[in-house]
């Protein structure tokens, strides 16, 4: 949300001191000259020991630039101005492009009418010949405008990066991004959001996608092949390495028999699962395998499949997670009350499609898919990520921004990406909102110009601050009116300075964004064969949803 501030000089009232606070500027500003702390102290430091504190710099920025506070007027009544304004994403304008031009819309509206004026006349009885016919024939084949292909975008990020709050401010719809009961990610399988299917009747439908018989046979097979190797069969002549690997494909086996078949005794825990495959002589064993082909079809059958998807429709994004998280969430996420498992048919679900009736993002032509992490343990759903996002038309790498810089899985990532898909790819940081106050220009390696700015904000905080406490000493001897008058100016002045911070909080905000940009282009630059520049995007889901809500002086 983008931050404006003001001040108050031409506040009128009828206490002669109270006035005479407000419009002595100067003899403000000389006794503050003996009587501020340092710059770089962060606002939430500010005590009144510090007042006693000179600062020669200070008095030097305040000759040089006139009334601190003043520079910042227009911006602080432009901040109080806008209390409660929403915005409106339904109202965004489209992409600067001809096929959003209104001239372009209005063309296309009446090569729709010349068409269909021509396809009504040829079919009229006077027309009969073997020419008209092949003519209507062409007319109604391009009478349905064909639109560019949908454009797929996969956001790319381990779970609590801020991938469901992206998506659910990307698609102005709270709670649509599916999450676990802690609001953590939980994604399970590829899950794709685009614009309504053609049959949907409900705001929001869901489309789960099975694998087909075959390949859930062959899914089957692998995971008991894998349990197998690990658990059952002699290990005695495998390296180190191998047996790491074995084990990972083990415990991912596991994984999915106990979503699969929670339900059973036979998986409620290890050792059910070590006595029931216990009897099998080899990893092929047939017995076991059509048992798990039997119950497999038993739990998919119970959910209503039409030709291998299962549908569901809902009025609100929380009824649809409901329906739908027997197909997407792990069993353990599906425990209830009573501590009870639940089944869950993930590991065979191919991807899940969610449509929206109302979203201006996707009936652009976006369809936005959530991927499974690659740092996830589980070797079925890193392998979706990586087949599903070489389908994508582009990539966002999601990561907060407070650990892009030291955490190596996100650089090895981008570095990945860059190699495979060249510049198709972004990083995309969240939770910059997420800035401790105690941070100071100088570890962010501002810019002289965005530090100078900083220092004169700074003033102006300390300007307002050092008035209220006038204000406040004031309001002790009192009475009456005068009183009354000393409360109004003293929470006029309280806003001023919660504005203030704000706009400190905003600058600091911003040259964090760009210290690591720059040192993620850097550090981009030296590891890849290509120059492209690399694309950077930094964002606050907290701070997006007060801008659209209405922001107040609370916030």
């Amino acid at each position: 949300m983008k931050l404006l501030l003001t001040s108050d000089h031409n506040h009128n009232t009828s206490y002669e001191q109270l006035q005479s606070v407000q419009q002595d500027q100067p003899k403000v500003k000389n006794e503050l000259r003996a009587s501020l702390i340092h710059l770089d102290t962060a606002p939430s430091q500010i005590t009144e020991d510090s007042h006693s504190k000179s600062n020669m710099e200070y008095e030097e920025m305040l000759d040089a630039d006139g009334d601190a506070e003043e520079e910042f007027k227009e911006r602080v009544q432009a901040i109080i101005d806008g209390f409660g304004t929403k915005y409106e994403p339904l109202n965004e304008p489209a992409p600067k492009r001809p096929a959003y031009h209104k001239c372009f819309l209005e063309a296309e509206e009446l090569y729709m009418q010349v068409i269909s004026s021509a396809v009504n006349l040829m079919k009229t009885p006077m027309f009969h010949d073997a020419t008209v016919l092949r003519l209507l024939n062409r007319a109604m084949e391009i009478s349905k405008i064909q639109h560019p292909q949908a454009r797929r975008v996969g956001l790319i990020g381990d779970s609590g990066v801020g991938k469901s709050s992206l998506i659910n401010a990307l698609l102005d719809t709270p709670d649509i991004a599916l999450s676990d009961a802690s609001g953590g990610a939980c994604t399970c399988v590829v899950t794709e959001y685009q614009q309504a299917f053609q049959k949907q009747t409900k705001p929001i439908m869901a489309e789960v996608v099975l694998f087909g018989q075959e390949k859930i046979k062959v899914i089957l097979s692998q995971h008991f092949k894998a349990y197998y190797n690990y658990n059952i069969n002699s290990l005695d002549d495998e390296d180190e390495d191998n047996i790491d690997e074995l084990r990972a494909e083990s415990a991912t086996a596991i994984d999915a028999f106990q979503a699969l078949f929670a339900d059973r005794n036979e998986f409620s825990d290890t050792n059910a699962i070590q006595k029931f495959f216990s009897g099998a002589f080899s990893a092929n064993e047939e017995a076991v395998l059509q048992k798990l082909y039997l119950w497999i079809g038993q739990s998919i059958s119970r959910h209503g499949v039409e030709d291998g998807k299962i549908y569901r429709s809902a009025e609100m994004p929380d009824e649809l997670a409901s329906s739908i998280e027997c197909f997407v969430k792990t069993c353990k996420a599906l425990r209830d009350d009573e501590d009870y498992l639940r089944p869950s048919l993930w590991p065979v679900v191919e991807i899940v499609k969610i449509g929206l009736q109302q979203s201006p993002l996707l009936n652009r032509g976006i369809v936005l898919a959530d991927l499974p992490g690659l740092s996830d343990v589980n070797k079925i759903r890193t392998r979706a990520t990586t087949e599903y996002k070489r389908k994508c038309h582009f990539r966002l790498l999601v990561a907060p921004i407070a650990r892009v810089q030291t955490d190596n899985s996100v650089h090895k990532q981008l570095i990945s990406l860059t190699r495979q898909f060249g510049d198709r790819n972004a990083l995309l940081c969240t939770k910059i909102d997420e800035m401790p106050l105690r941070n100071k220009p100088s570890d962010l390696e501002a810019s002289v110009e965005a530090v100078e700015e900083y220092n004169r904000l700074y003033a102006a905080y300390t300007l307002v601050d050092h008035e209220k406490t006038r204000v406040m000493n004031i309001k002790k001897a009192a009475k009456g009116i005068a009183k009354q008058q000393a409360t109004t100016r003293i929470n006029e002045l309280g806003l001023k300075k919660k504005i203030y911070m704000a706009l400190l909080r905003e600058s600091l905000v911003v040259m964090r964004n760009k210290k690591v940009h720059r040192f993620m282009r850097e550090k981009y630059r030296s590891q890849t064969p290509r120059s492209n520049s690399l694309n950077f995007f930094a964002v606050s889901n907290s701070d997006y949803g007060i801008h659209k809500d209405g922001y107040d002086e609370t916030e």
